[in-house]
């Protein structure tokens, strides 16, 4: 049991005030309009029945709400410190014989200390942190922090003032009359704990929505509402929307959600290129970048080498030549904003046998906003200069562009794009699993480039991130179409334990760890094949879709001698049948487990089988072309005979 006591003693002060300075009616309809519209948020931001909800009044006093929500919601928890409002709350609870509510007389830190593990979906404090230290309601913040997910709906009432400072009070009665004395932080604390002296802080909106930011909170609705000279609940709407008007609110509500976790990691674009003459100048790349490695250069070059070496010792699937950029300076511009890029490099990978092109680009990021995330993703392929790169602004296609330009490899024209997330870090999160509603709707709207990835149904969110592979528990890789995310935990204590694992076996049975299991590259995807998997199926699929745009159109070459158009068919279909054998040579059933899985969501196997039947029509045009040659051809001599011997007869009568 606690030993604290609320110091306006049956709110005698709050009657008071209700009774001199308002409409009780109003006051009233004023507050049942802020319960009503919490009720509905509610309502919308689950997947699920609110009476599979469970509900937190936090300070829930004499228990004059907690009806409201134990009539719709599966479980309700009233905490109160104060032992003697707690009991009448009992004796409300008793009367209205709600057998889904637990009182208990605790603060919100003696709880979690009792009920560690506990988890509300939603959470109601009214009008407890004006009348409690600043230092005291952060504290309980944090542990609203640690009894809510990311999913939860936290209702907010307190005191309000309209404009950027703190209004600090205290309130007493004084020969049976209510005295409301204007003080400063100070006298606010010094306030505490004297009964009979209510200490009242009216926050600023700019105040208190800094301090919910700082333990992890966001307002997602803000409303005013009590305000003076009122007489109708109906008016609060319109009297939000001036400025001089809120300054007669008396109170503010706020509906809170935990703010998304930060995400760390690597994002890679990806654009592909075939050369339209077909030449790639390689002695001219080697000039330009083999030649002049730089230990940044070659520190992306090792990354590269030993992931190759560990996942492909064979050999890759196409012949391949990369060429690295050196650290670059990246900042990328939003509207409003600046997002400085951690490290950032390029990499240029040459596949002289398909006569294509790859240029990667790789940004690095800190604790970024999962919106920061979608936004890069929107702004891959926009030729706005969203980019700023060693203090030049530019595009992430110009930027390609110039890479390749200055690698001279022909005329480029652009093809196949590719888009990898790497993330490192989510939150506090250890492995990619348990996530709550929301992250995983986060997930869903950094692979697929979705905004409103708030608003999706879970379902769809689910399903997405439903198609993945993985290789151990702290990895977890989804593709969809182009784009890629792969949650490689490997900040977390389980990766490290694992490594610890392998150190363990390696050292006893091999003399030492390969590099692979402990590098940490800074080109997104590296780790666990996935750059090199979406290589694989990107380049099938611009090969695929590079021959079936080169398709001959007969309609196109009407009027051209029988002989061209065969010809023009014949060296298409040679282009296709040395294609497809080097597809067949691949093959997509041979890939691995996680190319495979790419593979199908770039319909890879659809592409082939289309150009398959492609070949199939192909041939049978040739043959119809050939037979066709063949009796135009009779048909010709037929008739040069027939003149022949009619030129003879004509000779004959003449002789």
């Amino acid at each position: 049991m606690t030993d604290f006591t609320y110091p306006d003693v049956n709110d005698a002060l709050t009657v008071e005030l209700i009774d001199s300075s308002f409409n009780s009616r109003y006051w009233e309809e004023s507050e049942r309009n802020v319960l009503n519209y919490a009720k509905e948020y509610m309502a919308g931001s689950f997947d699920r029945e609110l009476k599979k909800l469970s509900h937190l009044d936090l300070g829930c006093g004499e228990g004059r709400l907690i009806p409201e929500f134990a009539e719709m919601e599966a479980s309700v928890t009233g905490l109160d410190p104060d032992s003697v409002r707690l009991e009448r709350a009992k004796e409300t609870v008793s009367e209205k014989e709600l057998k889904n509510v637990l009182l208990f007389n605790d603060y919100s830190s003696s709880f979690l200390e009792k009920f560690p593990e506990t988890c509300f979906d939603t959470v109601l404090c009214s009008h407890i942190f004006q009348h409690i230290s600043h230092d005291i309601t952060a504290g309980i913040l944090e542990d609203l922090g640690k009894m809510t997910s990311e999913d939860s709906v936290i209702i907010i009432t307190t005191t309000f003032a309209a404009g950027e400072e703190n209004i600090y009070s205290k309130e007493y009665f004084s020969e049976g009359k209510r005295v409301s004395e204007i003080t400063d932080i100070s006298g606010f604390e010094e306030a505490m704990g004297n009964v009979g002296t209510l200490p009242v802080c009216r926050f600023s909106r700019s105040y208190f929505e800094k301090l919910l930011k700082e333990k992890g909170f966001e307002t997602v609705y803000f409303a005013a509402y009590h305000f003076e000279d009122a007489d109708e609940a109906s008016q609060d709407r319109q009297l939000n929307q001036s400025q001089e008007n809120l300054s007669k609110a008396r109170d503010a509500f706020y509906i809170v959600k935990k703010s998304l976790p930060k995400v760390s990691g690597k994002v890679t674009f990806c654009q592909y290129f075939f050369e339209s003459d077909g030449v790639i100048d390689q002695q001219l790349l080697e000039e330009k970048y083999e030649n002049s490695m730089t230990e940044d250069r070659l520190a992306v070059k090792k990354d590269f080498d030993i992931c190759e070496g560990f996942l492909y010792g064979g050999g890759l699937h196409f012949q391949t030549h990369r060429y690295y950029t050196g650290d670059m300076n990246v900042k990328v511009h939003a509207h409003d904003e600046i997002l400085t890029a951690d490290h950032a490099h390029a990499i240029v990978s040459i596949y002289p046998q398909e006569a294509m092109t790859q240029v990667s680009v790789c940004i690095n990021f800190e604790d970024v906003r999962p919106q920061d995330l979608i936004f890069m993703h929107h702004i891959q392929n926009s030729p706005a200069d969203f980019f700023e790169i060693d203090g030049s602004r530019t595009s992430v296609p110009e930027w390609c562009r110039r890479l390749l330009e200055d690698c001279r490899t022909g005329d480029p024209v652009p093809a196949s794009t590719g888009f990898i997330a790497e993330i490192n870090k989510i939150g506090d999160h250890q492995k990619p699993e348990g996530f709550s509603d929301m992250v995983k709707k986060m997930l869903y709207g950094i692979l697929t480039g979705d905004e409103g990835f708030g608003h999706v149904p879970l379902e769809l969110a689910e399903r997405r991130l439903s198609s993945c592979w993985t290789s151990r528990d702290f990895v977890s890789v989804i593709p969809f179409g182009n784009n890629v995310l792969s949650l490689n935990l490997n900040r977390s204590e389980t990766e490290k334990s694992y490594i610890e694992w392998q150190q363990d076996f390696a050292g006893r049975y091999y003399g030492g760890l390969n590099e692979y299991f402990t590098m940490k590259s800074t080109t997104g995807g590296i780790c666990h094949g996935v750059f090199h998997s979406l290589e694989t199926g990107l380049l099938i699929k611009t090969t695929a879709d590079m021959l079936m745009a080169r398709r001959p159109d007969l309609a196109t070459i009407k009027g051209r001698l029988t002989h061209n158009i065969i010809n023009v068919n014949k060296r298409y279909r040679a282009d296709m049948i040395r294609a497809l054998e080097k597809l067949e040579m691949i093959g997509i059933s041979e890939l691995g487990e996680l190319d495979n899985l790419v593979a199908s969501g770039l319909n890879l196997s659809g592409r082939i089988a289309s150009l398959q039947e492609i070949l199939e029509l192909l041939e049978s045009e040739l043959d119809l072309m050939y037979s066709t040659n063949t009796n135009t051809m009779v048909t010709c001599l037929t008739v040069v005979g027939l003149l022949f011997s009619l030129a003879q007869v004509i000779l004959a009568i003449k002789g």
